[in-house]
C-alpha cells in the first residue's frame, strides 16, 4: 500500500476511535461514570487521567500509537514506525478540525 495512502486510512481510523471515547453518545453514560470516579480522587494522577480521556487532542496521540502498533502486529511491518505514529496523530487531529470544528468551539 501506498505510505501516504496508509497514513490518511489510519489517521481516519484514529479520529473514529477517539471520537468514539470522547464524544459518541453510544458510551456516554459510561464515560460520565469514569469520570466522576476519577474526578472523586484527590490525587492529581487521577486528574490527569480524566483530562486525558476527555481531550481529543490528548487522547489522539496514544490511540495513533496503539493503531500503528495494531497494524504492525496484524498486517505487517511499516517504513518508520514512530515518525509514522506521529504523522498519523496529526492526520487524526486535521479531522477532528476538519469534522468537528463546531464542537471545539
Amino acid at each position: 500500500m501506498n505510505y501516504l495512502v496508509l497514513v490518511i486510512v489510519l489517521s481516519a481510523v484514529t479520529y473514529r476511535v477517539a471520537r468514539f471515547v470522547v464524544l459518541d453518545t453510544l458510551v456516554e453514560n459510561q464515560r460520565f461514570k469514569v469520570y466522576a470516579w476519577l474526578l472523586n480522587h484527590e490525587h492529581w494522577f487521577f486528574h490527569k487521567i480524566h483530562e486525558l480521556l476527555s481531550c481529543p487532542y490528548c487522547i489522539t496521540i496514544w490511540i495513533s500509537g496503539f493503531v500503528v502498533g495494531a497494524y504492525m502486529i496484524f498486517v505487517g511491518s511499516m517504513p518508520m514506525p514512530v515518525f509514522t505514529w506521529l504523522a498519523v496523530a496529526t492526520g487524526s487531529l486535521l479531522y477532528w478540525r476538519a469534522i468537528d470544528y463546531e464542537q471545539d468551539n
